[in-house]
């Protein structure tokens, strides 16, 4: 069964999520979300409804109806499972998963705004977020139980090490034939250099799989009230767990680092320039030691294991880094000199990852 404006207020009457009044009364509406699935935003104008955000996979495909899974157990476990129950507050709300059609239905976050749009608005970074953003993350980042690890939920999850941990290790010979050029010239700059290899391959063997990550944490991915434009409270919810796993927590923690740094490096290029940015590595180092607190604090290190996830979460910041200017490349012909900057930037933190938590995270 495939969603479309026209059926599914009869599939959300069966699931009892809306009534017959609000269809009557005018209150039902459902809107087309663009995105590479087929979503839908239900009764985004009526504020005395439910509002729902509705998801489902455009085509079955297993690759596609893997990831919907994955993220609906996320959901799922965050509701039901005593381990993740502290996850549960910084997610939209779950309401229904139906695997048979692929359709995932959650709270719809009709009044809050990206984190990345947050902080180009208003140019400053807040504490309070940098404390909740600690607070999520180590929501999930325990150390798997052997109950969860034998749970049938585990089983979805490929335990798969991010690509760019085996890049000196990898032939890329067919994959530049075939890629786009800019992405090609950043490849060259890294396979060009002997340096860059042996630093990336000193960190291909230190990837662990011992709890449960997002994956794809990115200033985007994180929503905020809008309210705090108007100086009220900040509450963040973690939002997109298709590329959810089990694997390493550093990495989570290193893809936020790295967020945080690429305001500074897109800022400095005047990649915004309409707006009169104030970003830099000194504006930035109260964000990461309010974060890094916190997020100690909650996961219960002791005083060696903070220093030693401290430094391998430096070194995952320098392959991070380079996965991002690989996401960045497709969008441009060329090879673009922030992309140079962001390299240039990852391979000062390899080369020196204790300087780097010093000059760059006040750590």
């Amino acid at each position: 069964m495939l969603l479309t404006e026209s059926n599914i207020a009869y599939y959300l009457l069966d699931k009892g999520l809306i009534t017959d009044k609000s269809i009557v009364e005018g209150k039902f509406t459902a809107h087309v979300a663009d995105s590479r699935n087929n979503n839908f935003i239900i009764n985004r104008d009526y504020s005395d409804q439910a509002q729902y955000f509705v998801k489902q996979v455009k085509a079955i495909e297993k690759e596609k109806t893997d990831t919907l899974r994955i993220e609906a157990t996320c959901y799922w476990l965050a509701n039901n499972d005593a381990d993740y129950q502290s996850l549960k507050s910084f997610l939209p709300k779950y309401y229904d998963f139906d695997y048979l059609n692929h359709i995932l239905i959650l709270e719809n976050l009709s009044d809050c705004t990206s984190l990345q749009e947050y902080f180009l608005q208003t140019q400053a970074i807040s504490l309070e977020i940098a404390h909740q953003q600690a607070e999520v993350l180590s929501s999930y980042h325990g150390a798997l139980s052997e109950r969860i690890q034998q749970s049938q939920s585990m089983k979805l999850f490929a335990k798969a090490k991010p690509w760019v941990f085996s890049i000196a290790s990898q032939d890329f010979t067919q994959w530049m034939a075939t890629t786009p050029k800019a992405e090609q010239q950043t490849m060259q700059l890294i396979l060009g250099s002997q340096e860059f290899l042996r630093l990336i391959h000193q960190l291909e063997n230190t990837w662990e799989t011992k709890s449960l990550v997002h994956n794809d944490i990115k200033f985007a991915n994180f929503l905020i009230n809008k309210s705090t434009f108007e100086h009220k409270p900040a509450e963040i919810r973690l939002i997109d767990w298709e590329l959810a796993d089990v694997g390493d927590p550093c990495w989570d923690v290193a893809a936020l680092f790295c967020s945080y740094l690429m305001l500074w490096v897109q800022t400095a290029d005047n990649q915004y320039h309409y707006l009169p940015m104030n970003f830099s590595p000194e504006t930035l180092k109260p964000a990461f030691q309010a974060f890094w607190k916190t997020y100690t604090q909650k996961m219960n290190f002791t005083d060696n294991q903070r220093q030693e996830y401290l430094l391998k979460t430096m070194r995952f910041c320098g392959l991070k880094l380079i996965h991002t200017c690989f996401e960045t490349t497709p969008y441009t012909q060329t090879l673009q000199p922030q992309s140079a900057k962001i390299l240039q930037l990852s391979l000062n933190i390899l080369k020196a990852p204790e300087a780097s938590i010093s000059s760059l995270l006040g750590l």
